[in-house]
């Protein structure tokens, strides 16, 4: 393929990427450095759980069932809960909009090992404005939203080994 050909594709896709990724990415850089919303969420077993928890760090993802994305970032995240690297408490998956037989499902056939809420009417998801799925969000320890990213990240793992040393 000539160079020339090349290059045009490349900006084609470059210019594909930023019109597509921007306004998540804007909106998601928007909420960063201030104070997470304060939330209530239920887990599946009724028990009512408010973020962030002060004096604690905090990985909220917001995820479903059916998203393909999710289950990969969800396994990820539960590898590194057996290895050690993020504690129970250091984790709530936050399902939105799926009742509680369907999540306590899905996450009796996966095996997971951390924390989950329902958010069934997608409130909370709002507050956060979320956008997709899943949606992850860093939560310092004096409440404030440290990184939020939208959609599967390759950084991730890396990500939380960073967050949750420092």
């Amino acid at each position: 393929m000539p160079k020339k050909i090349i290059d045009y594709v490349f900006l084609a896709v470059m210019g594909y990427i930023l019109i597509t990724k921007a306004p998540g990415w804007i909106r998601n850089t928007s909420l960063q450095s201030k104070p997470a919303p304060i939330a209530t969420v239920k887990r599946i077993s009724g028990e009512s759980i408010e973020f962030p928890i002060p004096g604690q760090k905090l990985i909220v993802v917001f995820w479903a069932t059916w998203c393909g994305p999710c289950k990969m970032e969800l396994n990820r995240m539960n590898q590194l809960m057996s290895e050690g690297v993020i504690k129970n408490n250091e984790l709530l998956a936050i399902s939105i909009q799926e009742d509680a037989k369907t999540v306590s499902d899905f996450m009796n056939q996966n095996n997971y090992q951390f924390l989950v809420a329902l958010d069934e009417t997608g409130k909370i998801a709002e507050k956060y404005q979320v956008s997709g799925t899943p949606t992850v969000v860093f939560m310092d320890a004096v409440g404030k939203v440290d990184w939020i990213t939208t959609g599967f990240s390759p950084s991730l793992s890396l990500r939380i080994k960073s967050f949750l040393k420092n």
